[in-house]
C-alpha cells in the first residue's frame, strides 16, 4: 500500500505531508494501532504522532489482537500455539510514507518515503532496539525539516547514508544484547512439563 505514483520531477508540499499523516493516522487508528505499536522502530514511533502520545498508545498496545487475518503464530509449547497481530509490508510502507516515483514509463520505479522504511531503519546504526534520546532527537529533527519545507523525499540507499551514525557500535550492543538475553533465559528457564521441579 504505496500512497500514489509521482513523476521523478515531482516536489513535495506540505499539503502532501498533512495528506500523507491523514491517511497514515486513519490506518494507525482504524485498523493497524496495536500491531504498529509492537513493530518497534521507526513504525512504533510514528504510531505514538498518530494516537496522540504515549498514553493513548499504551492502553492501545495492551489490549488482546482483534484481527484474525492480521495474526502470526509466534511459538509454540506444550502443543500450544501463540498468536498476536502482525503488519503487513505494505501497511508499513503506508505508515512510512512511501510513494512509488518514476521518471518516465519504460524507467524502473523508485520508492520514495517520507519516512525509513522499517527495514531500513533496522538495519541503520540509529536501530539499538528501543528509542533512544539520539533517535527522538532526530525525529524531532525531521518533524522540523517538514514543518519548514526542507525535507526531500529519500529512497532506501538516501536513507541509509543518512542513518549510518554508529553502525559498528550499534551492531556490536545489538550482539552483546542478544548474546546476554539468551544468557539469562537459559539460567531462568521454567521447567517443561516432563522435567521434574527440584
Amino acid at each position: 500500500m504505496v500512497l500514489g505514483h509521482r513523476r521523478g520531477d515531482w516536489r513535495p508540499s506540505k499539503g502532501d505531508y498533512l495528506k500523507y499523516e491523514e491517511t497514515r493516522d486513519q490506518l494507525i487508528r482504524e485498523r493497524v494501532g496495536r500491531a504498529a505499536l509492537k513493530t518497534g522502530g521507526i513504525v512504533w514511533r510514528l504510531a505514538i504522532e498518530a494516537l496522540g502520545g504515549l498514553e493513548k498508545a499504551k492502553s492501545l498496545a495492551m489490549r488482546r489482537p482483534e484481527f484474525v487475518e492480521r495474526r502470526n503464530a509466534l511459538y509454540s509449547a506444550d502443543s500450544k500455539v501463540f498468536f498476536d497481530e502482525e503488519l503487513k509490508e505494505d501497511e508499513m510502507w503506508a505508515i512510512c510514507g512511501v510513494y512509488q516515483v518514476y521518471h518516465s514509463p519504460s524507467e524502473e520505479v523508485a520508492q520514495k518515503s517520507w519516512w525509513p522504511k522499517q527495514s531500513t531503519w533496522e538495519s541503520s546504526g540509529m536501530f539499538t532496539g528501543y528509542w533512544t534520546p539520539a533517535c527522538e532527537s532526530w525525529f524531532q529533527g525531521r518533524i522540523k525539516e517538514i514543518e519548514t519545507g526542507k525535507a526531500i523525499l529519500r529512497n532506501k540507499r538516501e536513507w541509509g547514508s543518512s542513518l549510518k551514525r554508529s553502525k559498528r557500535e550499534t551492531l556490536q550492543l545489538l550482539a552483546a544484547n542478544a548474546r546476554l538475553s539468551a544468557e539469562f533465559l537459559e539460567q531462568h528457564r521454567l521447567p517443561s512439563s516432563s522435567e521434574p521441579i527440584i
